[in-house]
């Protein structure tokens, strides 16, 4: 049986050679600390050894370097993504701006016409907007949002800035009614601008077309004739435009021409009107719609 001293069998133990050399490095460490410090001759030792290690560095250095960039990156597109929302905002506010000062630009347009129009007319006038239409292909009204309070009475005529429009058939405080000159119950006494013949133009349900009713085969009217108020009956100012002739049919069957006109105003198409306010026209009241309304 082999027997030795138990401390000098440990004194090369693995544990104990570890000690040893962390001992040693520490050391050594602090010589090499000692040397930097204090002298120079490490100088050349540590720049060989800071380009030999610049490349492992810079590899060490690469997926930091990788992911700031992708963060960058993101951060940038998100920023960039932001302003783009922010600026198509406001362009969609800008091109809705544009549209109402379009839409204000045409309708002072419109307003600026009806006023010169009204220049025309020797009695008073009263601008009003049309709230709302009716749109039964039989009964053509339209509502303004001027009523008695206004001055507005029944039987009054309506103008726009191109011809006869009707005249109100109802008034409220606050709005009132009128019935288009296309209306199947509204006739309108007219006169061939050209020849100066007297007719009666008779609505028919339609907003482009009306009907010309008892003219003689015989009588001179042509396609294209302008067919303006002959101011029968007080009931429109002379001489305002109402429709152009279409079409004529001389029947020999029959003792009267079939003839239709276009009217001059787009009916479907108004926003303001003119209504013309004449002072004994308004003391006779809705005794004046009867004349020029057919049943």
């Amino acid at each position: 049986m082999k027997v030795g001293n138990p401390e000098t069998s440990n004194f090369f133990t693995p544990d104990f050679a570890s000690s040893v050399r962390f001992v040693f490095f520490m050391i050594l460490c602090i010589v090499l600390m000692f040397l930097d410090t204090q002298t120079e001759r490490l100088a050349t030792t540590k720049s060989f050894l800071s380009n030999m290690l610049s490349p492992i560095i810079f590899a060490a250095n690469i997926p930091n370097q990788l992911g700031s960039a992708v963060s960058f990156q993101f951060q940038n597109r998100e920023d960039y993504q932001s302003r783009i929302d922010e600026l198509e905002r406001e362009n969609f506010l800008m091109r809705s701006r544009v549209q109402r000062l379009t839409a204000l630009e045409a309708e002072n347009s419109r307003l600026r016409t009806l006023m010169q129009s009204s220049a025309d007319v020797v009695q008073n006038v009263i601008i009003a907007e049309i709230i709302s239409v009716n749109f039964d292909p039989y009964r053509h009204q339209i509502t303004l949002n001027r009523g008695s309070k206004d001055g507005v009475y029944p039987g009054q005529s309506l103008l726009a800035d191109d011809g006869i429009v009707g005249q109100v058939e109802k008034t409220f405080r606050n709005y009132s009614i009128a019935v288009l000159i296309t209306d199947p119950s509204h006739t309108v006494p007219v006169q061939v601008n050209r020849s100066g013949l007297r007719a009666l133009l008779k609505g028919k349900g339609k907003f482009k077309t009306l009907d010309l009713d008892t003219v003689p085969n015989y009588e001179d009217i042509k396609v294209g004739d302008l067919l303006v108020t002959s101011g029968l009956g007080g009931r429109f100012p002379r001489g305002y435009p109402v429709a152009t002739v279409l079409s004529v049919d001389f029947n020999p069957a029959s003792p009267f021409a079939r003839i239709t006109a276009k009217p001059t105003t787009l009916l479907d198409r108004m926003r303001e009107v003119l209504l013309v306010v004449d002072e004994q026209d308004k003391e006779l009241g809705s005794s004046l719609i009867g004349p020029f309304k057919t049943p």
